[in-house]
């Protein structure tokens, strides 16, 4: 678990999405390999962090630096190797349930999808993904708005909920931004199906194909 200490006096929210704070953290672990000549091999990540911090009245704190923040992971206190301020773009996919559960309610769905993209900053690249018992990507990471709320209303479907593999999907199109600040938001309904019918199966539902 990775904590936070912030300064006195300062109330810390880490769900405030606009004012984030993107704080990228260089973790170093170091695995002793059970080898004769004790080999160390050494694997180096980065753990990217959205942070929004308040004062006690609810105003946005948008002057801090990062000798403002210590980072700790399991006790131990971690370097801030980024720091960047809130103006950084996004890359963001929005994937979509349209699965029979959501028939009733989709223009719901879609109108909340469309004001949520009203929200992002002009430099914020955007990819729409469905998925009900298939995924398939609608548009790739674009900032073109008109776009995107057109391939928002081509989103169709029935039939199940298969979430982990359009999650999994998502994230791999997420690995092509680069070091991008990213984020999956995710409009459902509902349970994914392999969960409903895990207990049912003798053994683990393999992976679906994705359609592009």
């Amino acid at each position: 678990m990775i904590s936070f200490r912030i300064f006195p006096n300062i109330a810390f929210t880490p769900g405030l999405f606009c004012l984030a704070l993107a704080l990228v953290l260089l973790l170093a672990n170091v695995a002793k390999a059970q080898e004769t000549d004790d080999v160390v091999r050494t694997n180096i990540s980065l753990v990217q962090l959205n942070v929004g911090v308040v004062d006690q009245a609810g105003r946005a704190i948008t002057s801090l630096t990062r000798n403002d923040f210590a980072i700790y992971e399991d006790g131990v206190k971690q370097s801030i190797s980024q720091f960047e301020p809130t103006n950084a773009p996004f890359s963001l996919v929005l994937l979509l349930d349209v699965s029979g559960s959501t028939i009733n309610f989709r223009p719901q769905l879609k109108l909340a999808t469309q004001r949520f993209l009203d929200a992002l900053a002009p430099e914020d690249r955007v990819a729409v993904i469905q998925f009900n018992a298939k995924t398939k990507k609608l548009i790739d990471f674009s900032v073109n708005r008109s776009r995107i709320a057109y391939a928002i209303e081509l989103a169709e479907g029935a039939g199940e909920t298969y979430f982990y593999d359009a999650l999994k999907f998502a994230l791999k199109e997420l690995e092509k931004e680069g070091q991008r600040r990213k984020a999956i938001v995710v409009l459902t309904d509902g349970l994914d199906t392999g969960m409903r019918i895990a207990p049912l199966l003798p053994k683990r539902r393999p992976m679906r194909k994705h359609s592009l």
